[in-house]
């Protein structure tokens, strides 16, 4: 190649850079004596950050809407059990304790009424169980007898029923 043309070819090479930034050569063949190639290492375009949207207005007010609960229909209903018998029934209980009978879903006030109040039922066991120890705390020496477990239960947290196990 004569001179003229290898300046016409670089000034090619030269423009498809400008132009797409990147060339790629398939079967090229270069024959130098030594070549030198110098690439300028150039600082990396930086992104601009997209601008961050205004926040919207805290409100200074609530927004007054009327609620209507989801009342649904529940064509089945809990087996109502009554436990205990009293005196006049023929049993020995001062009181007897009913529960069930619910026509919907537990806490669902809005949609009917329950036809008894929640019943609690406190646990005590007559043998030694393992315990965390606040619960140990709270109990006290009331864990080593069943008895006095119960009425703890029954006097200081209110319980209904006694699951003895």
């Amino acid at each position: 190649m004569n001179e003229n043309k290898a300046k016409d070819w670089l000034k090619n090479i030269l423009e498809l850079l400008n132009r797409y930034e990147e060339i790629e050569f398939e079967d090229l063949n270069i024959d130098a004596g030594d070549l030198e190639i110098i690439i300028r290492p150039g600082a990396p375009a930086v992104a601009v950050p997209p601008a961050i949207p205004a926040a919207p207005p805290k409100p200074t007010e609530l927004t007054e809407v009327e609620f209507h609960p989801p009342i649904g229909k529940y064509p089945g209903q809990i087996a109502e059990v009554t436990l205990g018998a009293t005196r006049a029934e023929g049993g020995t209980r001062g009181k007897t304790i009913t529960m069930g009978g619910e026509r919907i879903p537990p806490f669902h006030l809005f949609e009917g009424s329950q036809p008894h109040p929640p019943v609690i039922a406190g646990d005590v066991f007559d043998t030694p169980i393992s315990l965390p120890g606040p619960v140990r705390e709270c109990l006290g020496d009331a864990i080593q007898d069943p008895l006095k477990w119960a009425k703890l239960s029954v006097d200081k947290f209110g319980a209904d029923l006694i699951d003895l196990e």
